[in-house]
C-alpha cells in the first residue's frame, strides 16, 4: 500500500482510514454503544477522547488559554467561541436591521426586540416583561428593595 491511501471506508458515512483497526474505532461513532464510563460520575461516552475532556469538569484543570487575556477553558471548542471576544469581525447580521454580532448567541438575543414577546409575568401585579432580568428588577419593587421614586 503506498503513503497517504485510505483503503479502509465506512459504508456510513464515506469516512476513510489506512487502518482497519481505526475504521473499527470510527464505528462506535455510528452505533449506541458508549464503553467509555466514567470513574467518578459513571456517565459513559463513545470515544476515549470524549472521556479524557470530561474528566477535567471533576479536576477543575482548564489546560486551553487564551493568548489575549488569562482565561482558562477545559476543552478547545469553549475556547474558540472565546477567541471570537477578541476579534472585530461581526458576521452574524440580522436580517430586519441590518446590525452585526460577533457571536451568533447575541444575534439570537437582539432578534427578540424585533418582536418582543413578554413570557415574563409579575406574580404580584401581572405585569409582563420581555426578559427574565427585567422582571426580576421589577419584582424588587415589590420586595422593597428599590423606592420608586428616586
Amino acid at each position: 500500500m503506498h503513503f497517504g491511501s485510505r483503503p479502509y471506508v465506512c459504508k456510513i458515512c464515506g469516512g476513510a482510514f489506512r487502518e482497519s483497526g481505526k475504521l473499527n474505532r470510527h464505528m462506535v461513532l455510528h452505533s449506541d454503544e458508549k464503553p467509555h464510563i466514567c470513574d467518578e460520575c459513571a456517565k459513559c461516552f463513545k470515544t476515549k477522547s470524549s472521556l479524557k475532556f470530561h474528566r477535567l469538569t471533576h479536576t477543575g484543570e482548564k489546560p486551553f488559554s487564551c493568548i489575549y487575556c488569562e482565561k482558562r477553558f477545559n476543552n478547545s471548542s469553549n475556547l474558540k467561541k472565546h477567541m471570537v471576544s477578541h476579534s472585530d469581525d461581526k458576521t452574524h447580521m440580522c436580517e430586519q436591521c441590518g446590525k452585526k454580532f460577533k457571536q451568533k448567541w447575541a444575534l439570537t438575543v437582539h432578534r427578540r426586540s424585533h418582536f418582543p414577546v413578554r413570557n415574563y409575568t409579575c406574580e404580584v401585579c401581572e405585569r409582563t416583561f420581555i426578559n427574565y432580568k427585567d422582571l426580576k428588577r421589577h419584582e424588587s419593587i415589590h420586595l422593597g428593595k428599590i423606592n420608586i421614586n428616586s
